[in-house]
């Protein structure tokens, strides 16, 4: 953490020395470029930002099987592809009566779904099965279908401190607290050619969790009213983390035997603590223009967040068809990711 704040602090000198180029020194007189507290005039700033984001996680849901026969076979893994979809971010904050120091708040939400399919048909000898069975001996399937729901929440109370770096470059120095929510559920379904067989996994995973963060912010002031402005955060979230698999099936062999509901099994994962690392980083266009003595900034720019090891997941090498038979089950943790464009409204007033 001590070496990301000294990069970030000679980031910010390197920035505030090209406040230097292309402006002509008159008497003698240059630009002072001291590193000082700076105090601002507004006491509230509200804004709002639309996002465009698209999440990653552990989403595979069918193993394609080519090419036969089918005692030598090669595999290929197909997982869930998210779009970028809308979400927000609304934050208030408030400078006190030093005019260098700041207190803001503020909430992001993002909840989405995704899904997609593959179709295949023994006739060309790429058949398709679940991930944990697709040995010569598998169930193969013709049709699967993967869904991903993602659920993200996060909360943030920060102080902050206004630094300047010459009189072009505005950074904010902040820590806080940071509590996140992530959810992700992958669903997959499968059924054979003559839908005599159907098979369907539901895996969801939970973390939630709060910790401290350390950021900066910045904004570097560019000709006509334009700034060029960025951030970067990191976290330490401790929580705790969760989640199960539940396994239906449908079967003609069952309904022979006068079974007539779906077998359903379960494996539950027990709830541990964890603590994730996270990481965000931001960069943006910004028009600023004065309004009745109040300041509004418009701002586009590109996002992006990384939760390590935050989905759960259980992964087993095969599939308990007889008691004679040993599955083997661990435990999977992979990261949780967020990126993609957004647009934004600062009032300050």
């Amino acid at each position: 953490m001590k070496n990301l704040i000294k990069i970030l602090t000679f980031s910010c000198f390197v920035l505030s020395s090209f406040s230097l180029l292309g402006k002509e020194c008159y008497d003698d007189y240059c630009p002072n470029i001291a590193v000082f507290l700076s105090s601002q005039s507004h006491t509230f700033t509200i804004e709002g930002r639309v996002l465009f984001l698209k999440p990653e996680g552990n989403l595979h849901y069918v193993t394609e099987v080519h090419p036969l026969p089918r005692s030598s076979q090669n595999w290929k893994i197909h997982d869930v592809k998210p779009g970028y979809h809308a979400g927000f971010d609304i934050g208030v904050s408030y400078i006190p009566r030093i005019r260098t120091t700041n207190l803001k708040l503020n909430w992001e939400h993002l909840h989405c779904k995704d899904s997609n399919s593959k179709i295949a048909h023994v006739s060309n000898h790429r058949p398709i099965s679940t991930m944990f069975k697709i040995g010569p001996d598998a169930p193969l399937f013709t049709k699967a279908k993967g869904k991903s729901h993602f659920q993200y929440d996060a909360i943030k109370l920060d102080g902050g401190i206004f630094v300047s770096f010459g009189d072009y470059l505005l950074a904010n120095f902040y820590g806080g607290l940071n509590g996140t929510r992530i959810k992700q559920t992958l669903t997959s379904k499968y059924v054979n050619d003559h839908r005599t067989v159907s098979r369907s996994i539901n895996a969801p995973s939970t973390f939630g969790g709060l910790g401290p963060q350390l950021g900066v912010d910045f904004a570097y002031s560019l000709p006509a009213g334009f700034e060029l402005s960025g951030g970067a955060t990191a976290s330490i979230l401790v929580g705790s983390i969760n989640s199960h698999t539940t396994f239906k099936s449908i079967s003609t062999s069952s309904k022979h035997l006068g079974i007539k509901t779906a077998n359903s099994q379960k494996i539950r994962q027990q709830h541990r603590s964890q603590v994730i690392p996270a990481f965000e980083g931001r960069l943006g266009l910004v028009y600023s223009f004065e309004s009745c003595s109040n300041t509004i900034k418009l701002e586009a720019g590109y996002e992006a967040k990384v939760f390590i090891n935050a989905i759960q997941s259980t992964e087993f090498s095969n599939q308990v068809l007889k008691p004679s038979k040993r599955s083997d089950f661990h435990r999977h943790l992979s990261n949780f990711a967020l990126s993609g464009p957004y647009i934004s409204l600062n009032a300050a007033f």
